[in-house]
């Protein structure tokens, strides 16, 4: 009887081991990506101003969106090459 609670203590024990996280590293063929932040104009006091803001805006969130993509390729390709055998 002892015996069988200690495999019984021993299996509920491993089953309660905790996984390590998973941590996806880029390839070093990867293009690095920079933090992309757009940061708001100090004031906006005229209607040149706000297009001025919107212009600069839509130009960092492109640049971002293009080095996402860029490295979003970058690792589906080497999933892909990892994957054929």
């Amino acid at each position: 009887m002892k015996r069988l609670s200690v495999l019984v203590a021993a299996i509920a024990l491993t089953a309660c081991t905790h996984n390590p996280p998973v941590s996806v590293q880029a390839a070093e063929s990867c293009p690095p990506v920079p933090k992309c932040e757009a940061y708001p104009p100090e004031e906006i006091t005229t209607n040149a101003d706000m297009v001025r803001a919107l212009i600069a805006y839509r130009s960092a969130f492109e640049q971002c969106r293009l080095y996402r993509d860029a490295l979003s390729a970058c690792l589906k390709g080497d999933e892909e090459g990892k994957a054929t055998p």
